[in-house]
């Protein structure tokens, strides 16, 4: 599936079930030279939220789908400049750290995975739908069924915050298992600090004075501007009134006689001296634009009026620029010190915790993984707060090693999966590179670029102009006509293109990422190593996606068979013949679902992109039809009737057309007396 754009599922998830608890594993099927496992179908099973509703033989296509995707990504692209292996060695530690304490220390509660595996198959209508996808579920039950005391003692407590008010049980529940999960985690890091000698290292800054003075240009003010003013609550009489100033003298005495600001006016105007990032005195306020404009004037110069954050307006006369001056030593000496201590300026060397006395934790460490930090972030990740994450991931990740869990079958899945998701990512962002030339793509933008980019040059529209060039037409007009309402406002499909593709954009990506599969998929064969996985799933093929969709019709199972359809069409837009059959199915069981306006859209779609098709009179009825007894729209479906006369005067359907026509005009009176007829026919009660 697309979208994974970080390690799978998260950098800080793995797990490890009961099927592989004692180190065995099972190898259900070999794609590209990679084993799929047990293992690796369970821990999808368990943490990627977006599977948990499906089977496992659902699951493994997906695994299948995705390992050739790495596969034919690793061969295509290769490792880009070695980032992919230096990312995922420098996270590893990161990663296994989190499994161990999400896994055994989080969902569990504590509990062995054989205590809770008896517990489920003790309660199996509880948990839904197996125990991969409910095992945190079955270990919060059976925490709270034998901790049924406490929880009342904690609700008893708890209800007090909410004076009186009745509290859900479900949220004192929650509440309470937050509670005892907060509890064990801060006793599993006691008990590790402690194991392993852990101790925090005072860090002493260096010479401040030294620092200061080696850094004399961090410790400069803002630049000053020395400023009169004069302030008016009518901004046009202000402008006009300022009009006929030119020199400082003039202000002044404008200022002195016509200023309404009590403070200023007595002083000509005067407000002295103001910076950057300060509120401006005298009731003016924080005024950022005016900085804009001083900082491109000269000496002597009249700015154009200014509205304050208080309404009133503003005019400014800049006398003088004043240049930054140093501040001295003792103005910065504490914030200095402070500074020194708490950030990074530290050597890379530098021990900031032991364990046993020795290295565990240096300058270096914090260093690195700031830099992961997008720069907007860093100020939330102080060192403090770094230290201590870093400390709790390498205390944990060694306490799993000592465990011998890193080499269990669930954490090496999670590390192999972690590795696929990075070249199934760098398949999807590389989806439309190196399709077209150069050349291609210069003369596509010579023809399509000012009425699909207005404005834009090559340079920023080459990516998204091959974008376009490949997305399918047929994929476009099909939108332009299934909502038509929403381009109404253009005269043709040419004009609105602009707008449709934009919405096609986002709409097609999936589908745009099977299409690029489907032409590498058989160059990588599967082989089951365990024949009770099959049939296999995930085969895109159109036969089989045509017997899904009508498997789930005879099932009764619409939704699935509408996401066929859907996806046969997305999937082989070039197959002209296909892709209306797919349209007419779709409205065909969206009118059958009772969504009408679905299904009164697709018929709309159908006959206006295949005018010849032999179904093309039928949908146009059926649309017509659609809108008067689904939407109960009498004047679109009447002007639809007769438009449908018009066109196929002969039809079979043209006596039905002219029924509909003469009933609406009649204002339904054929409908009622029809009605009355079959009333009377029918026999009575016994």
């Amino acid at each position: 599936m697309p979208n994974k754009s970080i390690l799978f599922p998260a950098l800080f998830v793995a797990a490890f079930l009961y099927s592989c608890s004692s180190g065995r594993d099972e190898a259900v099927v070999s794609v590209a030279g990679q084993k799929i496992n047990r293992s690796d179908i369970n821990l999808i099973l368990m943490f990627d939220a977006g599977f948990k509703a499906l089977d496992s033989s659902a699951v493994l296509g997906n695994l299948i789908e995705e390992t050739r995707i790495a596969a034919y990504a690793k061969a295509k692209y290769g490792d880009p400049n070695g980032r992919f292996a230096e990312l995922l060695a420098s996270q590893r530690e990161r990663m296994l750290a989190q499994f161990y304490q999400r896994y055994y220390q989080e969902d569990n509660y504590g509990y062995s995975e054989d205590i809770l595996i008896r517990y489920f198959e003790a309660n199996p209508d509880s948990f839904k739908p197996s125990y991969y996808t409910a095992r945190a579920q079955v270990a919060k039950s059976l925490y709270l069924k034998e901790h049924q005391d406490s929880l009342a003692a904690f609700s008893v407590e708890y209800q007090k915050n909410f004076s009186g008010a009745a509290i859900a049980e479900e949220s004192v529940r929650e509440a309470f298992l937050g509670n005892v999960q907060t509890e064990r985690t801060k006793r599993l890091m006691d008990s590790l600090r402690t194991a392993y000698g852990i101790q925090n290292e005072k860090i002493v800054p260096p010479g401040v004075r030294e620092y200061y003075d080696a850094h004399l240009n961090e410790f400069m003010t803002e630049p000053g501007y020395i400023v009169y003013h004069i302030e008016f609550k009518d901004s046009a009489a202000l402008a006009g009134k300022m009009s006929a100033v030119k020199s400082l003298e003039q202000f002044k005495t404008l200022a002195q006689s016509e200023s309404e600001n009590t403070w200023t006016k007595p002083k000509s105007g005067f407000v002295g001296e103001i910076r950057e990032e300060h509120a401006l005195p005298y009731g003016i306020g924080l005024l950022p634009p005016v900085f804009e404009w001083l900082r491109a004037q000269d000496s002597g110069t009249v700015s154009p009026v200014f509205k304050s954050a208080a309404g009133t307006f503003q005019v400014f006369y800049l006398e003088s620029k004043v240049a930054p001056k140093q501040k001295p030593f003792e103005r910065v000496q504490k914030t200095l010190e402070e500074r020194l201590a708490a950030d990074a300026l530290l050597d890379s060397s530098f021990v900031l915790v032991t364990s046993q006395g020795k290295p565990f934790l240096t300058e270096g460490d914090i260093l690195k993984v700031k830099a992961e930090i997008p720069e907007r972030e860093r100020m939330r990740y102080p060192r403090a707060r770094l230290r201590q994450m870093l400390t709790e991931w390498k205390m944990l990740a060694r306490a799993a090693r000592e465990s011998g869990y890193e080499k269990n079958p669930m954490t090496v899945s999670f590390f192999k999966l972690s590795e696929n998701s990075l070249y199934q990512t760098l398949f999807q962002d590389s989806l439309f590179a190196g399709v077209y030339s150069e050349e291609a793509l210069e003369g596509s933008y010579r023809l399509n670029g000012e009425r699909l980019f207005p404005g834009g040059t090559f340079g920023q529209v080459k990516n998204i102009l091959a974008r376009w060039m490949a997305t399918p037409p047929l994929i476009m007009r099909h939108e332009y006509f299934y909502n038509l309402e929403m381009y109404a406002s253009f005269p043709d499909f040419i004009k609105a293109e602009p707008r449709v593709f934009a919405a096609v954009r986002g709409k097609d990506s999936k589908n745009a990422y099977l299409r690029k599969y489907l032409t590498f998929k058989d160059q990588y064969p599967v082989t089951v190593l365990n024949k009770s996985w099959l049939p296999l799933s995930g085969d895109y093929s159109k036969e089989a996606l045509i017997s899904e969709a009508e498997t789930a019709y005879e099932a009764r199972n619409l939704d699935k068979a509408i996401s066929k359809w859907q996806t046969l069409r997305g999937l082989y837009p070039d197959d002209e013949t296909l892709f209306a059959r797919s349209v007419l199915e779709v409205a065909k069981l969206e009118s059958e679902k009772e969504n009408f306006l679905n299904a009164e859209k697709e018929y709309r779609a159908f006959y206006s992109l295949f005018p010849q098709n032999e179904n093309a009179e039928k949908a146009l009825f059926s649309r017509a039809f659609t809108l008067r007894d689904g939407l109960k729209n009498d004047s679109a479906a009447l002007v639809l009737f007769k438009e449908f006369k018009e066109k196929y005067p002969s039809s079979e359907l043209s006596e039905s057309a002219d029924w509909m026509i003469q009933d609406i005009e009649s204002g339904g009176k054929l409908s009622d007396e029809l009605m009355k007829i079959i009333e009377k026919s029918e026999p009575g009660e016994p």
